[in-house]
Parts: structure tokens; C-alpha cells; sequence
């Protein structure tokens, strides 16, 4: 092994203590890198909300944030669960969507308190007027996340997680916003800001100023056109369907990461001594602790389990020409090349090798299933299945971007088939278990007793063989049967028959099976591995080709289906969270219309997402990408709740339905902008794989985890941007749609009445 030795100070001079398969720092590093990123948010939120309330409110926003932390840690706590990535992650994505209850309870408090309200009268009505606003955002959000916790399989084991502390951070930041801010607020309270605007006087343009003036404007022209306004937003929306379809970076199940470990697999066919293994490994391993990048390797030589990639990732086992193992050790990430490049250096390097085969994974943190392109091959026509095998192998082999093929066929080899003639060997006299002994003789040897040395605790074996250069096969035929008339030769009544080697044999619902496997390449053009997708797509389309026999079935197995089956699931998951909200939405408004309005913006955040993927050049991740659509489905919606709520107040209030929308807008324009910033900003450091050390002073650009979250990031930024900035002018010209056809209506009418009415 090659590395850092410990010499203890009572150890023979040729015995030092090393670490092999060590994560602690993997563990430390990935709990850094969290904890960065969640403190970059938190001060970025901050400095937002300063920014806009003002220091005072701002602060009593910001106590929220620990006091939901503490609560919903406490909360897993009780429920049995523990720290780990996926739940650091969600106190990340909770920071931004925490502070937003608290937020349109501070800025409404704001609002009465610069309008010459005393604090205590302020927070009282801001807390009688969104208490119900803030719990039916927050049931939409919950609604959202809460189906992701039944993630079944494998994948649901490691992302549920995620979604789960989201809802308890929710859960526990609902209480803050109704109970530890309007406390506190009636207590510590105080206005920066003075004479603003009252919210329920009738609407003026002269006491505006800066961007929602800007806004305020702009909205009241969208107003006046509402079916213009509708048509333009179809066109862009389905303009950037299209532009998706056409130029997207494709898809991949899960994410594509960087590693600090690494097995490397040895295999080599042919009845091979330990030293003739030893020599082999030896060669390989001189190649990969060469390899720059490679910190230590730890070498273990056999076929045993002692590095199993396979049932690690989703397989059943070692290759059965498996001769040799190694766990490789890489530098810290920022020291070396990515994991992919060392690895292909690894492969290029050993195909110079002559008589072995190797094979090279990285060890990830993260739901995985083995190669990138798995086959299950199942027949009850052996000599069908055999040539589907090799045909489908073969062209494997030979596509390119393809690598590391193998399949679990029986490797070539003989084994000798052993028949007795029962009836011969009786009349000859021989009986039957003393052939079997005479014929052990030749093979393994009859064991005749076990011996323990003094110095070990294992039994050794005393076995009885003939000497090596009388055990081999055409010795066979000359070996004598002792009988009571005599030495008789056992070709007299038995045969030995050759027959093809077969080691294991898989059935599946009672047909036999092989699988073949195979890992894709790093494009030389963009230093990237080829997808999966694209490669599996590729060999679908070849195998649809060609005229396989019809009792031949095929299916594509690991990644591919993992990723139709999670693909499943979040289309589901999003469709039982659509209806959960549509369910609460009908509730809080009690008007079809309304709540069909609100869900309009889950598809605009999801047009959104596409098209943010689509301009950073990012590939759609199944489970990151497809939970951050679905975790959209449940933030955005908090934006319009708070503006038709506002609207179905106000109407009651003013005559002017047009004005009372514009009225409506411009007073939650700054809470919506606010909220739909802060979830941006905290997310953003993280899309752009940047983590600032504030206590060590350090910036980190990328790491291990960084790539992990970029997926999930870049969709919420995203989607969110892109819907909230269309919330803004949309969700109010559909709210003036249904009194734009009324005037029509009205016009048309009195146009006909006018017409129809006899001449004086």
C-alpha cells in the first residue's frame, strides 16, 4: 500500500498502521461544504431583507431562521432520524422558503406601522389579516414536498430526506410567522420607513416611486389588453417548449459527480497460480499508483469479496474472472483531475497489457445501480440466448463512446462429465464408492484427516493425491479399480464425456438469463462522459433492427430503469401535489377560476426550469431536476396566494374592479419580490458550485458535493425567476379576463339594443 504510515512507538521496525477506505474525510468535507453553503445563504437572505425592511424587521425575519432550524432538528430527532447529506441539503433549500411567511408578516406590519399605527396594533392586524394567506402558502409548499417522502426503491432510501426536513422546517417556520413574530414584533417593532402609501385608500400613481412605479405602469397597460397580453404569454411558452425539444442537453438518471475512491478490477481467464494473479496484479498496479491523481492504493489479490463493486452498486457479485482487487485513494480534489480523466488514463494505460482485463468505478455517495448501461438477456432456447448475447456484446464493443463491456456468459473453458455403468461395474465386482475414491485420487485428493500446528488456530487438511505428473485427464483412462478378482481398468465400464464449463446459472421466472453491461466513455470533443440515454436510445434503435428470434427477450435493466421508474414516481408525485393544492387553493378562495389561475404558474415555473437548463447547457437529471419541478410546484404558488387574497379583500373595499387589481399588484409586489428573491440568492452560490468560508476565510469553486446540487439549483432559480416574473403581469391580467368579456359582452349588447330600437 502506498500512502501515509502511522509507526507506533512499541511496533516492529517492518509494521506500520495505515487507514484504508477511510470517509471521515469525505464525511468532514461534505459536512463543511454544507454548512458553508447554508451560512452563505443565511447572511445572503439577510443582507436582502436589511436591504429592503430595514435593520429592525429585518432581524426579527432573521431570529425565525434558527428557531425554525432548532425546531424541525429536534423534530427529526424525535422521528428517529438522523443528520446526514440529503437532510443539510434541506435546511439548505428551506433557508429561502422559511423566511417567507415571516416576511409578509413583517412587511405588512411595516405597511400599518409607517400609515401611524402603533406597533402592537400593527402586528395584531397583520396577524389577523395573513394568518391565513401564510398557512395556505405553507400547506401548498408542504403539499408539495410531503408526497416526495414516499419515494419508493433504492433512490427513495437516500432522497427522501430531503423533502422530509423541508416539511419540517415549514412546519416549524408556520409557528414562527404566527407566533414568535407578532410576538416579538408587538414588543421590539419600529417603521424605517414613513408615510408610505395606505393600504386600503384608493389607488394613486403620484405616491409611487422607483421600480413599482415602473411596475405599476406597465401592469396597468397589461390590464387594458388582458387577451393580448394571454396570446403573447401562449406564444412564449410554447416558442420555449420548442426551443427545449429541439436543442436540450439530454437527460440522465442521476448526477454526475466527482470522487475521492476508486476500485479497480482485475480479471484474467485460465487456471492461473496465486503467483501467476501476484505478477498480473503487480504490472496494474504499478500502472495505477503512477497515475497522477492517485494518492494510495491498497491491493487485494483473488476472487473473494474483499473490494465487491458489484454489490455495492446494484450488481450480483464479482466477475467470476475476477483475479484481483484494488482500492485506490485519490488526492484532495483541488490537487488532481477529475476522477473520470484519472480513471480513463487507468483503462488506456492497461490495454497494453496483454491476457487481463480491467475495470475501474468510481465510489459515490448517491443512489446508483452499477454500469451505465445494463441488459438482461432471458430465453428458454439456450443456443438462442447464447448468440443474442454475443451478437448484442459485439456490437457493444464496437460503438463508440462505449467501454468496460463484459456479460456473465460461462467463460470458455471444459469440464469433464463422469458416467458409471452400474450394471458393467457390478458384474466386473467394483462397487461405486470406491470408484468415486479412486477417481478423487486424480482430481482433489480423498481426505483422510485434519491437523492443527501449535502455532495456528486453523485446521489444515491431509489429503491423499497421486503425484502431480499422474493427475492429469489422460491419466484418466488408466487408472485399475481394486476388485475381489482383481485390478480392474475403469474404461471398462465408465465414460468420461466433454462438456462446456459452466460456473453459475441465473434464472429469472424461470427462464435462464445473462446480463451484459457496459460503461460510457469521455467524449474527446467536450472532455464530458457520453450519456447513457443517448447510447442506450442508440442501441435500442439498432436492436429493433435486426431479426432476433422471437423467444428472446430483452429489457434494460439498472439506470435505465431506475430512471423510468423515478420518472414515474415524480410524475405522480407531482399530479398528487397539484391535486393536494388545488384542494387547499379552492379552500382559501372558494372560486374555481382563482385556484385554476394559481396552478397556472406551476407550469410556467416548469417552462421556466427547461429553459434555464437549456441556456446553462445542463443535462435534465431525473431524480435532482424532476424534484426541484416538482418542489416548484409548491413555491411558486405561495407568490399568487398572497396577491388574489389581497385582491379579494380590496374588492370588497373599492367599486373600480380594474383599479382594485392594480392596487392589489402594487402593494404585494414588494413581499413578492422579496420572497422570490431570497429563495434565489440562497440557492444561487450553490448552482454556481461557489462556497465561502467565512470562519477559515476561504472560497471554494467546485468540490465533491458541488455538482450533486447544481441540477436542483438551476431548476428552482430557474423556474422560479422565470414564473414569478410572469406572476407579476399574468396572474392580474387573468384576474381582469372574466371583466374584460363582461364590457364586451355589455357593448355588444347595447350595440344590438341600439339597432333594434324603432326610429322616432
Amino acid at each position: 500500500m502506498v500512502g501515509y504510515k502511522y509507526k507506533g512507538d512499541n511496533l516492529p521496525d517492518n509494521i506500520f498502521i495505515d487507514y484504508s477506505a477511510d470517509t471521515s474525510d469525505y464525511i468532514n468535507e461534505m459536512l463543511d461544504s454544507l454548512s458553508n453553503a447554508i451560512s452563505n445563504a443565511i447572511i445572503s437572505v439577510m443582507l436582502l431583507v436589511i436591504a429592503s425592511l430595514g435593520i429592525r424587521s429585518a432581524l426579527m425575519v432573521g431570529i425565525s431562521i434558527p428557531t425554525s432550524f432548532l425546531m424541525a432538528i429536534t423534530l427529526l430527532a424525535l422521528s428517529g432520524g438522523y443528520i446526514n447529506m440529503m437532510v443539510m441539503f434541506g435546511l439548505l433549500v428551506s433557508v429561502g422558503l422559511l423566511v417567507d411567511g415571516s416576511i409578509v408578516m413583517v412587511e405588512y406590519a411595516d405597511r400599518k406601522m409607517a400609515e401611524g399605527l402603533d406597533r402592537k396594533a400593527a402586528y395584531t392586524q397583520a396577524y389577523k389579516r395573513m394568518i391565513w394567506p401564510i398557512i395556505s402558502s405553507t400547506a401548498t409548499t408542504l403539499a408539495a414536498f410531503l408526497p416526495l417522502v414516499l419515494w419508493p426503491g433504492i433512490p427513495g432510501q437516500f432522497m427522501k430526506w430531503m423533502p422530509f426536513m423541508v416539511s419540517l422546517v415549514l412546519v416549524s417556520s408556520l409557528f414562527s410567522a404566527l407566533i414568535f413574530i407578532p410576538v416579538m414584533g408587538s414588543l421590539f417593532g419600529k417603521t424605517e420607513q414613513k408615510n408610505k402609501i395606505k393600504l386600503d385608500e384608493e389607488f394613486n400613481f403620484g405616491k409611487l416611486k422607483g421600480i413599482t412605479l415602473s411596475y405599476a405602469r406597465l401592469l396597468e397597460k397589461c390590464l387594458k389588453r388582458p387577451v393580448m397580453v394571454l396570446v403573447s404569454a401562449v406564444l412564449i411558452v410554447f416558442s420555449l417548449i420548442v426551443l427545449y425539444t429541439n436543442f436540450n442537453a439530454g437527460s440522465q438518471y442521476s448526477v454526475d459527480t466527482d470522487s475521492n475512491q476508486m476500485l479497480v478490477h482485475i480479471n484474467a481467464r485460465g487456471n492461473l497460480s496465486p503467483e501467476e494473479k501476484l505478477n498480473l496484479s503487480v504490472d496494474v498496479e504499478e500502472i495505477v499508483m503512477t497515475t497522477d491523481g492517485v494518492d494510495r492504493v491498497l491491493t487485494s489479490i483473488g476472487s473473494g469479496d474483499g473490494f465487491n463493486v458489484y454489490s455495492a452498486m446494484g450488481g450480483s457479485g464479482n466477475r467470476t474472472d475476477q483475479i484481483a482487487s484494488l482500492m485506490v485513494e485519490l488526492k484532495p480534489v483541488h490537487e488532481r483531475r477529475s476522477a473520470d480523466k484519472i480513471k480513463d488514463d487507468i483503462l488506456s494505460n492497461s490495454k497494453l497489457l496483454p491476457g487481463i482485463i480491467v475495470e475501474a468505478y468510481k465510489i459515490e455517495n448517491k443512489p446508483d445501480t452499477g454500469k451505465d448501461i445494463q441488459m438482461e438477456v432471458t430465453s428458454n432456447n439456450q443456443d438462442n440466448l447464447e448468440k443474442v448475447t454475443r451478437l448484442i456484446t459485439s456490437k457493444l464493443e464496437n460503438m463508440d463512446g462505449i467501454q468496460e463491456v463484459d456479460n456473465t456468459m460461462p467463460l470458455p473453458g471444459i469440464e469433464w462429465i463422469i458416467n458409471v455403468d452400474r450394471e458393467l461395474a457390478g458384474r466386473f465386482g467394483a462397487d461405486i464408492s470406491t470408484i468415486g475414491a479412486i477417481v478423487q485420487l486424480v482430481t482433489n485428493g480423498i481426505l483422510v484427516d485434519k491437523y492443527r500446528p501449535d502455532n495456528s488456530d486453523d485446521e489444515v487438511d491431509i489429503r491423499v493425491r497421486f503425484p502431480e505428473e499422474y493427475r492429469m485427464i489422460e491419466e484418466f483412462d488408466q487408472l485399475r479399480i481394486p476388485t475381489s478378482e482383481g485390478a480392474v481398468p475403469i474404461s471398462n465400464f465408465v465414460t468420461r464425456t466433454p462438456s462446456a464449463k459452466v460456473s453459475t446459472i441465473e434464472r429469472l421466472d424461470g427462464l435462464r438469463i445473462f446480463k451484459i453491461r457496459a460503461n460510457t466513455a469521455i467524449d474527446p470533443s467536450t472532455g464530458k462522459k457520453f450519456l447513457a440515454v443517448d447510447k442506450s436510445n442508440e442501441l435500442k434503435e439498432w436492436i429493433s433492427e435486426q431479426n432476433l428470434p422471437k423467444d428472446v427477450i430483452i429489457k434494460f435493466a439498472g439506470a435505465d430503469e431506475e430512471r423510468e421508474e423515478s420518472a414515474a414516481f415524480l410524475g405522480n408525485a407531482m399530479i398528487g401535489a397539484l391535486f393536494l393544492m388545488f384542494i387547499i387553493l379552492l379552500t382559501q378562495f372558494n372560486s374555481f377560476y382563482q385556484a385554476a389561475i394559481t396552478l397556472s404558474t406551476v407550469i410556467l415555473s416548469t417552462i421556466g426550469a427547461l429553459t434555464g437548463l437549456m441556456i446553462v447547457g445542463q443535462y435534465f437529471s431525473v431524480i435532482m431536476t424532476g424534484l426541484g419541478i416538482v418542489s416548484l410546484a409548491g413555491i411558486i404558488v405561495n407568490n399568487s396566494i398572497v396577491l388574489i387574497d389581497t385582491y379579494n379583500r380590496l374588492r370588497l373595499q373599492h367599486d373600480d374592479p380594474l383599479e382594485t387589481i392594480l392596487h392589489s399588484a402594487v402593494q404585494r409586489f414588494r413581499p413578492i419580490v422579496l420572497t422570490t428573491a431570497t429563495t434565489m440568492i440562497a440557492l444561487i452560490p450553490v448552482a454556481l458550485q461557489i462556497t465561502i468560508g467565512w470562519f477559515d476565510r476561504s472560497i471554494e469553486f467546485g468540490g465533491l458535493m458541488a455538482a450533486w446540487w447544481v441540477p436542483f439549483s438551476t431548476a428552482v432559480i430557474w423556474g422560479l425567476g422565470f414564473s414569478s416574473i410572469l406572476t407579476l403581469f399574468l396572474v392580474p391580467t387573468l384576474l381582469s379576463m372574466p371583466l374584460y368579456f363582461k364590457n364586451k359582452k355589455h357593448k355588444v349588447l347595447n350595440f344590438f339594443t341600439k339597432k333594434t330600437q324603432p326610429a322616432e
